[in-house]
């Protein structure tokens, strides 16, 4: 099941970073997130296999997550499509 660390992880790589920060601070990859969208400009961000969000009692990190995501959808105008089972 993903948590907001987790996602954070795979969007580096999804956004071209080879290797996480040294610190891998849920703060410090967060910087680098927003400032690899605002380089990029994507114009939208999908999720595959969302249904890894809130699978059985994970209704803390579901919120956690989709609150992180949130942030970035405000900060840069960024639609965020999550899709799965």
């Amino acid at each position: 099941a993903a948590d907001v660390h987790q996602v954070a992880a795979k969007l580096l790589l999804a956004l071209g970073y080879e290797m996480l920060p040294m610190r891998p601070t849920l703060l410090n990859m967060t910087d680098l997130v927003d400032k690899a969208i605002e380089r990029l400009r994507p114009t939208v961000m999908f999720i595959d296999e969302g249904q890894h969000v809130c699978e059985g009692n994970r209704q803390n990190i579901a919120r956690t997550l989709t609150d992180w995501l949130k942030v970035r959808m405000d900060k840069h105008n960024l639609p965020v499509i999550m899709v799965g089972t």
